[in-house]
């Protein structure tokens, strides 16, 4: 006996293929027992099988399969003995940005989505799903319900997706927000922009809100626009909408979205390509292995953005997430082309 568990000779197979107890002598009968008993012991081989296995049914079906490691790693440790399966929605769904997509599928239903084979970008309306069970049906079943549930949660992120493009209903409150930020109360992202700051949505207790945060990485970015060669007028766009996204439906229901929202929102509604590429990449690089911005516009707003973390967090004597923004700053050999990282603003 371990902390109170008994240890013992006897173990279980599959809940459903093979209920029954097995009687363990030594490891190598237990790892027989077990696969007769449809368990798959040995985990990197559970991945290995569901990664060709899904390869293979992607190319089967004229499909490429979008590869994603971390999901891999969840579904292998949440199967025994996997089978991959084809599931399918509806082609109007097409119309919600890829990402948005990926991340309902993966988050809600652990699968991965497809492409058209040889297609650099876009998704098709088929995915894959990882089932744990060897269906009498060939999973006709499992396809089915899976495909409900994904239909439902792709019919929510449609609505976010559409919502967010409209006006909001108390634009007459807005006023002063706007004012303040030079903002169009008739263009969907800056009314976003009005509605974060009117909100006084808080950054950190020590450090003002979000809109007070915005109006010092404009201050800031307004410097450090000469010194890069950005536009002046660009620059100050960019950065007063680069956190307009996260009054968003679509960032409130994906954080992981937060930028990335923010330049699609941008680009409908016409603002220029440097500003909506700034609004995503002010928030790179999110590690060492990630890029970093590239375009004049996005490095004013995101060396603005990683000053005002730096300073601000120094300033009031709580240096980790400082520190966390130093060790990962990345900065290359010409100065147009530095930039470093922080926690994207809702995490600090």
């Amino acid at each position: 006996m371990i902390d109170g568990i008994t240890a013992g000779n006897i173990t279980y197979g599959h809940r459903f293929h093979a209920p029954e107890a097995i009687t363990v002598r030594r490891f190598d009968d237990y790892v027989a027992s077990l696969e007769k008993a449809k368990v798959m012991l040995d985990a990197d081989r559970r991945k290995d099988m569901i990664l060709h296995d899904a390869r293979d049914l992607a190319f089967a079906n004229g499909l490429d399969l979008v590869e994603d490691e971390g999901l891999l790693e969840e579904v292998s440790g949440l199967v025994e003995w996997p089978h991959v399966l084809l599931g399918e929605f509806e082609k109007d769904y097409l119309e919600i940005p890829a990402e948005i997509i990926r991340l309902t599928i993966k988050t809600n239903q652990k699968c991965f989505v497809t492409r058209p084979q040889g297609a650099e970008e876009g998704l098709s309306n088929h995915f894959i799903l990882i089932s744990n069970i060897d269906a009498k049906d060939g999973g006709k079943e499992i396809m089915h319900g899976n495909g409900k549930v994904v239909r439902a949660r792709l019919s929510d992120a449609k609505h976010f997706w559409t919502r967010d493009q409209g006006n909001l209903p108390d634009l007459e409150t807005l006023s002063a927000s706007a004012a303040k930020f030079d903002l169009d109360l008739k263009k969907p992202l800056d009314q976003r922009m009005a509605k974060l700051d009117a909100l006084n949505v808080t950054f950190h207790a020590k450090l003002g809100t979000q809109g007070e945060r915005v109006r010092r990485i404009r201050d800031l970015a307004a410097q450090i626009a000469p010194i890069v060669g950005a536009d002046a007028a660009l620059v100050d766009r960019a950065a007063v909408l680069a956190k307009a996204d996260l009054r968003t439906e679509a960032v409130g229901e994906f954080p992981e979205l937060q930028g990335l929202m923010g330049r699609r929102y941008a680009a409908i509604q016409g603002e220029d390509a440097s500003v909506a590429t700034a609004i995503e990449d002010h928030y790179k690089p999110q590690g060492p292995s990630d890029r970093v911005p590239k375009d004049n516009v996005a490095i004013a707003v995101a060396l603005a953005d990683k000053l005002d973390t730096l300073v601000g967090f120094w300033a009031i004597d709580e240096k980790r997430p400082a520190r966390r923004t130093l060790m990962r700053c990345a900065v290359q050999p010409s100065a147009s082309s530095a930039s470093c990282s922080s926690a994207p603003s809702g995490c600090l």
